[in-house]
């Protein structure tokens, strides 16, 4: 109770306007008293989650059906006014899906704007091959690919845990803002989080099943993911460092799964070796992302590399823990709400302790790696919520894993069922309530977040497809963007 009572207090607006001048030390401090003060009861109430995945039940899939019929409504629901306008990524990629269909039929990677990855605006073709060139195909691409991650959230839920944590990871999922400000936009990091949820999912599958069709589609999915926004490129480091931390401690593990592992790593070296090659070949055009990116191109660069990264690691935090600059383009906010925070370090917290059990430890290095892509950037614009997008679905299975566990322990302490279920409904109700408040009305009626979706260019669009109805339309390229 501890834990909670320190919740209130944060916030509570004089503890708050504290936090915001104090916002690193207090706010990790305060968190972490939370995670002590509840800590016990994951010491006291052991690890009770099943090992085995168990069968899919009929009430099982009708809720997550009717999970997946929220998240669309959620997806869909004034899609043409929020966010209010196409983003100059969101052009960018437009325009390169109308090169593929006029002309680059086989590119490789795109090199306008810094350079682009090709997998979404090949997506985006397809999807104005099939519906034909229009707002709609290109807004339904993120939709269709947000509700394969919640599929996939739920499945790689039941198989590290439990049906229950799967299910409760899927609803997450559906209501989290951070996965709605990415879901209807149409950005390159739109299929990062589902593949990135599909490698784990079948590196766990592998590991525990030990067939082929697993590690193939592992590397297939890892491979793949090289075609999407550079984040990804921390999910590599994830499988290898679970992989070799297994190799380290468990016995047997090297006899049983390395020729599963060599094969996952050729399929990705195979699917990736297209792009290998184009960057081999293009190595000045392809490192110029990296170069405007990477942290020791920071004008404040002092040439001390270990501060400077320290200090972007804990800018990254703030968007966990603290009140910063957070998702895509919504200012003084965190990517989670702070119901859901408390969780996410209380789920940290569990598979820390239990990190011996099965793959629990797989999280915590999921977390550590997913932060890289920002810690290596530099700082100008830290932090910055989509260089962390491999953490996009490892969020919901953290604040599944702890609920869950709280869920268990109040059914046992005398409280019964009845009430614990009405406290866990009460507390998602709550959750979704402050995500879908701070996605539907806080974002929505931001000045901010409207004028970073070039409102003056969407308006002259809009102006120009109206009067191409009647008129030839010229447009001279003087007007910036």
């Amino acid at each position: 109770m501890g834990g909670w009572l320190s919740q209130i207090g944060f916030l509570g607006a004089p503890v708050r306007e504290f936090l915001i001048r104090n916002s690193l030390t207090v706010g990790v401090g305060l968190y972490a008293l939370a995670a002590v003060a509840l800590v016990a009861i994951f010491v006291r109430q052991g690890n009770q989650i099943a090992d085995k995945p168990q069968p899919a039940a009929l009430w099982e899939l009708a809720l997550l059906v009717g999970i997946l019929l929220l998240a669309c409504f959620l997806r869909v629901y004034l899609w043409q006014e929020i966010p209010p306008g196409v983003h100059v990524d969101e052009a960018i990629n437009g325009l390169n899906s109308l090169g593929i269909l006029v002309r680059d039929h086989n590119t490789i990677y795109f090199e306008n704007s810094d350079g682009r990855e090709i997998l979404l605006p090949y997506l985006i073709a397809f999807a104005f091959r099939l519906f034909g060139i229009s707002l709609f195909a290109f807004k339904m691409v993120p939709l269709a690919i947000s509700l394969l991650t919640i599929v996939v959230i739920y499945q790689l839920g039941r198989e590290l845990f439990n049906r229950q944590v799967g299910l409760l990871a899927a609803f997450l999922m559906a209501v989290s803002k951070w996965h709605l400000l990415i879901s209807r936009v149409t950005h390159e990091a739109v299929p990062l989080p589902l593949l990135t949820a599909l490698v784990i999912l079948f590196l766990v599958r592998a590991f525990r099943r030990g067939k082929w069709r697993d590690y193939l589609a592992c590397g297939l999915f890892l491979g793949l993911g090289m075609y999407t926004y550079p984040a990804f490129r921390a999910v590599p480091a994830i499988v290898a460092i679970y992989a070799l931390g297994r190799l380290l401690l468990e016995r047997g593990f090297a006899s049983r799964h390395f020729l599963g592992l060599a094969t996952a790593a050729g399929v990705s070296l195979a699917v990736f070796a297209p792009f290998g090659l184009y960057i081999k070949d293009h190595w000045e055009m392809f490192g110029q992302r990296m170069r405007v990116t990477s942290f020791y191109m920071d004008p404040h660069y002092n040439g001390d590399a270990l501060s400077t990264l320290w200090a972007n690691t804990l800018k990254t935090l703030t968007l966990f823990y603290t009140d910063n600059m957070a998702v895509y383009y919504l200012h003084n906010d965190t990517v989670l709400d702070v119901v859901s925070t408390i969780l996410f370090t209380l789920g940290l917290v569990y598979c820390l302790w239990f990190w011996r059990k099965q793959h629990n430890a797989l999280l915590p290095i999921w977390f550590a790696a997913g932060l890289l892509p920002s810690v290596l950037s530099h700082a100008v614009r830290l932090p910055h919520a989509l260089r962390i997008a491999p953490l996009i679905p490892l969020a919901p299975l953290l604040v599944a894993v702890a609920g869950w566990y709280l869920w268990q322990t109040l059914a046992k302490a005398g409280l019964g069922r009845i009430v614990a279920n009405l406290l866990l409904a009460g507390a998602l109700v709550l959750v979704a309530a402050l995500n879908l408040n701070t996605y539907f009305v806080t974002y929505a009626h931001n000045a901010n977040v409207y004028e970073s979706f070039d409102p003056v260019p969407s308006h002259t669009a809009l102006a120009i497809n109206d009067l191409n109805q009647k008129y030839d339309v010229f447009v001279m390229p003087l007007i910036s963007e």
